[in-house]
């Protein structure tokens, strides 16, 4: 992973305040939103394992359980710069995770019934509520595969 990925190119600067990302980003937290992280994601190729558990994303893997909020603290959003595929390490993840206001209840590499690979062609974009519950899965393909992720908070 590489922090800050904006202070290597303008590019990244333009894709965090794309105007269609920061408009949806602000009808889901509000107004006041800001980009708390903003990284580059590669898994490397042949991996014989996924190394990153389930888990939510800032700001809820700070926040004592029990205690969430209902209201949004935070929306990640990830650009696939390579189209996610069940072999190259595509993102586990458990729909409607996210209203349970709670962290994962499943063992970190556990693949439970319901749950679902995220893959979308290369350029894709993700919003999602930082409470979503997901996971790696192993990139057993012979390629890198490279995302951009960001965190945005009220």
């Amino acid at each position: 992973r590489v922090p800050d990925v904006a202070i290597h190119d303008s590019v990244f600067s333009e894709l965090l305040v794309h105007p269609l990302i920061l408009y949806l980003v602000r009808a889901y937290l509000g107004k006041s939103a800001r980009a708390a992280t903003w990284s580059s994601n590669t898994l490397l190729p042949h991996m014989d394992h996924a190394v990153l558990g389930w888990h939510t994303d800032y700001p809820y893997h700070d926040i004592e359980p029990g205690t969430w909020p209902e209201l949004p603290l935070g929306v990640q959003v990830m650009w696939m710069i390579d189209e996610f595929r069940n072999d190259n390490g595509a993102t586990m993840f458990f729909p409607g995770s996210h209203l349970t206001m709670n962290p994962p209840v499943f063992d970190e590499f556990d693949e439970p019934d319901g749950a679902q690979t995220l893959c979308a062609p290369s350029g894709s974009v993700l919003i999602a509520h930082s409470a979503w519950w997901h996971r790696q899965t192993a990139n057993t393909s012979p390629l890198p595969r490279h995302a951009l992720l960001a965190s945005y908070t009220r």
